[in-house]
């Protein structure tokens, strides 16, 4: 097995457009004016070349004819960007329409800035994070079209300058913390987390937003080598210091650290009358204790605040994933994760206060202690890869998250299907992928007994691509396989509105194995050549995999692209007894055993494995065998 909005009208009046309010602010846009004075609360985006180049403002007449939107009020501008409130025709929604500023065409940083931001929340599917329905632009402007959140930042409710109460603030924090970890999981770094975006759905529940500075993965990062990009207040100090190779998720991690300080005292951990002074502090000074402000605050929370606030990265919490199962312990009274283990973390602090006159009393039991160990106990494990330990972790965190819900197959095609004599091609003309990252969620797969046909076993594929559009074309088509009894496919972006499935009578094989073949016809018109943009399907295999030489998983190689990766999750009941990797040149070849690089991680239980290709070969199926 490998793998109703209608079209938009031209408003014939101009609605009012009212000035913005605190009570409905929504995706921030709030890059300091060129004229302003630096503020440890604004974001800056600065580099040594282009101190502070932003836009001019948005005349509202151009808001005011979007097609496909009708315009209600402005909520939030700044330096480079506008928000408004507006109703979308057709599926009549509330959303938030986010558009670059700038006098005529928008400069290209400032737009790549913008697909930047679209890219990652594109990437991000979760309840703590802010959706996006659609990206568009219009007389040159990109804009965003964005989940509406009706109920505030959580600045304005911090404004009033009281703390939150201990577990309204844990309660609070743990929830920004699991959006986060997902955008993790998605390859993304926020890089710009603060109050101002976390906002509130009507329901109060909280959601990261503004990832217009966020880092990505896959595709080039926007940021140089000495470049201060962040809300000073709220930097780690790699990005207070321009140190742009340090920044990733323990960036993140700091910056909740922050948060969860202001919501428990009421103030931040490090103070300044400017902003160059409060980047200073951070990257010299020790914060200030909760408690020393808050006498009353559990010592658990104090310390998961101040384990987030450590210097040096490898210090903190390695995952916004670790801080957020802390917090949880916390919050169920059981003790902490990580406590037991932070006497590196202590000793590393004494010895840097206390080095000078420790020093050789240190220096002459680390010689007899050295020579002692080396001559009695075995040498460590060799370290692992850094790279390598941020994708397991990575992958922890997506198995967390996935496992957190049951499977969810289609049982009828959400999209209109065609039946074709003969299915066209489905290559990558005018398109480059990027990479290609794929769940397999088998825990709805059952084998079926012989003889009873109400009885049916669901597989449920996911899959993620990075895509590049570097030619005019205006449809993708991804084909999928399968030996079982049917296959339902679902288009999740971009435009799903807008896919269609084609189905032919003729089988397609891989090796000598005949099989279903149905392609998905996705919408991709809209997306402007040279842009990177994501495709998000799912398809539902039914009984599928039901005998052993069925049991396999692919994936196919392009050119040009950065890895290619399967996720498969089986079972409870049913975990796997083995695997093995294999490769074929072509989807008609026999398979053999695959002796190249890989990156591969496996649960201890054998409920679910982990495989990575990086730099697949064109034309080639990396496939996993397994047993049970």
């Amino acid at each position: 097995m490998p793998d109703d909005d209608p079209a938009p009208r031209t408003q014939l009046h101009t609605p009012p457009v009212a000035p913005a309010t605190p009570a409905a602010r929504t995706v921030a846009a709030d890059a300091a004016p060129t004229d302003a004075a630096p503020n440890p609360d604004r974001t800056v985006a600065r580099t040594p070349a282009d101190p502070t180049s932003v836009g001019d403002p948005l005349n509202p007449m151009i808001a005011a004819f979007v097609p496909g939107y009708d315009i209600v009020r402005e909520v939030n501008r700044g330096g480079m960007g506008v928000v408004y409130e507006a109703r979308q025709h057709g599926l009549n929604r509330t959303v938030a329409l986010k558009m670059v500023l700038g006098d005529g065409r928008a400069d290209d940083r400032t737009v790549r800035r913008f697909l930047v931001e679209a890219a990652a929340v594109a990437a991000v599917v979760h309840p703590n994070v802010v959706q996006v329905h659609h990206c568009g632009e219009h007389l040159g402007r990109p804009f965003l079209a964005l989940e509406f959140c009706p109920g505030g930042t959580l600045a304005d409710r911090l404004q009033n300058q009281v703390p939150l109460p201990p577990r309204t603030s844990a309660e609070l924090v743990v929830k920004i913390a699991r959006g986060v970890a997902a955008a993790h999981a998605a390859g993304v770094v926020h890089r710009d987390l603060k109050p101002g975006n976390v906002l509130f759905d009507a329901a109060g529940n909280p959601k990261v937003a503004d990832f217009g500075l966020a880092k990505l993965a896959a595709g080039a990062d926007l940021t140089r080598a000495g470049d201060v990009m962040g809300t000073p207040a709220y930097m780690a100090p790699e990005q207070a210091s321009g140190d742009i190779p340090s920044i990733g998720p323990a960036t993140d991690v700091w910056a909740l650290g922050v948060i969860l300080h202001e919501c428990l005292t009421a103030a931040r951990p490090f103070a300044g009358g400017s902003a160059a002074e409060v980047m200073a502090a951070i990257q010299t000074r020790d914060p200030r204790s909760p408690r020393s402000l808050v006498p009353t605050l559990p010592a658990d929370l104090e310390y998961v605040c101040l384990k987030c606030l450590r210097k040096p990265p490898r210090d903190r919490y390695p995952s916004a994933g670790e801080m957020a199962a802390d917090l949880d312990r916390y919050l169920a009274g059981e003790p902490l994760g990580g406590r037991g283990r932070d006497w590196r973390y202590r000793a590393r602090k004494a010895a840097a206060r206390w080095w000078r006159p420790a020093a050789a009393a240190a220096l002459l039991a680390l010689v007899v202690g050295g020579v002692w160990w080396a001559a009695t106990r075995p040498g460590p494990p060799p370290a692992e890869d850094p790279g390598v330990r941020l994708r397991r972790e990575e992958v922890l965190q997506r198995i967390d998250s996935l496992t957190r819900s049951k499977p969810n197959p289609d049982r009828e095609s959400p999209h209109p299907v065609e039946a074709v004599a003969d299915l066209p091609a489905a290559g990558l003309a005018g398109l480059r992928m990027i990479y290609d990252d794929r769940v397999v969620d088998l825990r709805a797969w059952r084998q079926l007994p012989p003889g009873d046909p109400a009885a049916a076993s669901f597989v449920v594929f996911h899959n993620r691509r990075v895509m590049l559009k570097t030619d005019s074309v205006n449809e993708y088509r991804i084909e999928y396989r399968t030996s079982g009894r049917d296959l339902l496919l679902r288009a999740v972006s971009p435009n799903p509105d807008k896919a269609k499935v084609l189905v032919a009578d003729r089988p397609g094989f891989v090796g000598r194995q005949a099989m279903k073949v149905r392609q998905l016809v996705l919408d991709v018109a809209a997306v402007p050549v040279g842009s990177e943009f994501t495709v998000q399907t799912a398809a539902t295999f039914r009984d599928s995999l039901q005998t052993p030489e069925d049991r396999w998983i692919g994936v196919m190689g392009y050119t040009g692209s950065l890895k290619a990766s399967i996720l498969l999750l089986f079972p409870a009941d049913r975990p796997f007894l083995d695997y093995t990797l294999r490769v074929a040149p072509t989807s008609n070849a026999a398979p053999v055993e695959y002796a190249g690089p890989v990156i591969t991680f496996k649960a201890d239980d054998n409920r679910w494995v982990y495989w990575e290709i990086p730099s697949p070969e064109d034309g080639h199926v990396y496939r996993v065998d397994w047993t049970w």
